[in-house]
């Protein structure tokens, strides 16, 4: 996850082959209540380029999680990953 512009984050999934059919990346300021499957949720066709997620509060620091979904079903959630955005 790196830095786009203002109010925006770059999400890149670690890339899985031809095994992965999209990936689903969801985020949430850091504290959100409730699960992180209830957070808003992205689907990214292909880990390159970087998925854009816009519309961040600049100074807030996000979560971020990430799973692929391939011939087998989804895998499970990445561990999570924070970024502030500016």
């Amino acid at each position: 996850v790196v830095q786009g512009m203002t109010g925006e984050l770059l999400v890149s999934p670690e890339p899985q082959g031809r095994a992965a059919l999209h990936y689903d990346i969801h985020c949430a300021p850091v504290g959100t209540p409730g699960p992180p499957e209830t957070w808003p949720r992205v689907t990214a066709v292909r880990a390159q380029p970087a998925t854009s997620i816009r519309g961040l509060t600049p100074g807030v620091t996000y979560v971020f999680q990430i799973r692929a979904l391939g011939a087998l079903g989804y895998s499970p959630w990445s561990d999570p990953i924070t970024r502030m955005c500016t």
